[in-house]
């Protein structure tokens, strides 16, 4: 009967972003692009004003300003938008005091709270509730109970197997993190629970649910489209060049693999004076630490957050791109780099679409010394970075929005 009704009435659909990632408020604007008769309604944290943006830009938080920005955008062309300032400002008065996974544990339940007295008017039997996993505190019963379809939306491994992939040997991991126990990720397990049908961002995702008894009728894999920007870089390869560029792009943090980062580029500090590594992204306060104790090599530079631009540059001019990250959902920056034509030297767990030695490079062991022992091999021949590079480029030019947006109908649209 509900798919009936979503056959024969117009589609409904609510996307619930919850705080912070702007992915699913990305997502809503794609979906009203490439299904414009739909009914796309939003409802994301604080939507600022001209004037928030100004003074934003003002005192130098530029960056903060682009990012609201695409709220705000967002607002105007979906059907309609509602924006929660509560959430975020407690997350950010919290977040100093308590630290940032019980900030956002409190503020993602102040969200699912004030969301589901928001939106209980707007549902109806022909409504998909699109929700990000985490943000579902109240708001998922009150929609069952109105016969809506519930979409949840999950974009790193499965809470319960955190474990698995970081250990418990590392020690700049807080074991305060990531805990499966914490108000913040027993409520995503919850969500997931609770949904008509899980929406991951990775086959590496689908696995993780699945060895935790998920049926694989109730996941489906969406992979996120990329902007056409990056498969049109025009790389600046030189063989010959004296310094050779590694690229890493994304925090600088432990989760990333970075303390391996470090150990490798040490190896090459010693022993290939001209290789260096380009980061760009902010360094976490993990990210410090792993320097602190192990030190920073003086091969490592440091750009902080790239703009576009900067960033396009960046990737042109890399000779290839390395990821060791423990753990992920799908990473964003592996498939900018294959979309631009880097060669990529990854995790398993990094999520990206990699055929091992195909379209990319993929190291499940944590030696540097192995990790140096890649990398030396990559940049060493051409031909078979070449080869990978080309085909990882075209694997990811299929990677569009509107095939995300097609992927989403077809879950919207299926019975439970």
């Amino acid at each position: 009967m509900r798919n009936n009704n979503l056959k024969n009435k117009q589609l409904k659909v609510i996307f619930s972003s919850g705080i912070g990632k702007l992915h699913l408020v990305e997502a809503a604007v794609k979906f009203k692009k490439y299904s414009p008769d739909t009914n796309v309604i939003l409802i994301t944290s604080w939507i600022p004003s001209l004037f928030s943006l100004y003074v934003l830009r003002t005192i130098g938080l530029g960056n903060i300003a682009k990012r609201l920005s695409i709220r705000r955008d967002a607002a105007k062309i979906v059907d309609s938008a509602v924006g929660l300032l509560l959430p975020e400002l407690t997350y950010h008065i919290l977040r100093k005091i308590i630290g940032s996974e019980k900030s956002l544990g409190i503020s993602f339940k102040i969200f699912g709270i004030l969301s589901s007295l928001r939106l209980v008017h707007k549902f109806s039997s022909s409504t998909i509730l699109h929700i990000r996993s985490g943000g579902g505190y109240r708001i998922i019963k009150k929609a069952r109970k109105l016969g809506v379809k519930i979409i949840v939306d999950h974009s790193i491994a499965h809470p319960l197997s955190f474990k698995d992939y970081l250990g418990v040997e590392n020690p700049f991991l807080d074991n305060k993190t990531l805990s499966p126990n914490s108000l913040l990720w027993s409520q995503v397990i919850s969500d997931c629970d609770s949904a008509d049908q899980i929406i991951v961002n990775s086959d590496f995702v689908k696995k993780t649910f699945i060895d935790k008894g998920y049926s694989t009728e109730k996941l489906l894999v969406v992979y996120l489209g990329l902007p056409e920007r990056f498969n049109k870089i025009e790389r600046k390869y030189n063989r010959d060049k004296p310094l050779l560029s590694l690229l890493f792009s994304g925090h600088f943090d432990i989760r990333k693999g970075i303390d391996l980062i470090v150990r490798v580029m040490k190896i090459f500090e010693k022993n290939n004076p001209n290789i260096c590594l380009n980061v760009a992204g902010n360094i976490s306060d993990s990210g410090k630490a792993v320097l602190n104790e192990l030190g920073n090599p003086s091969n490592i530079i440091f750009h902080g957050y790239l703009n576009e631009k900067q960033m396009d540059k960046m990737l042109a001019e890399s000779d290839a791109f390395i990821f060791p990250t423990y753990i992920e959902g799908c990473s964003r920056s592996v498939m900018e780099a294959m979309s631009a034509g880097l060669p990529v030297i990854t995790t398993p767990q990094s999520g990206a679409p990699i055929i091992n030695k195909e379209n990319g490079v993929e190291l499940e062991n944590r030696s540097p010394e192995i990790w140096a022992e890649t990398i030396l091999e990559i940049l060493s021949n051409f031909e078979y970075s070449n080869k990978i590079s080309k085909a990882g480029r075209k694997k990811l030019k299929n990677f569009t929005d509107k095939k995300y947006v097609e992927l989403l109908l077809l879950s919207y649209k299926s019975s439970k």
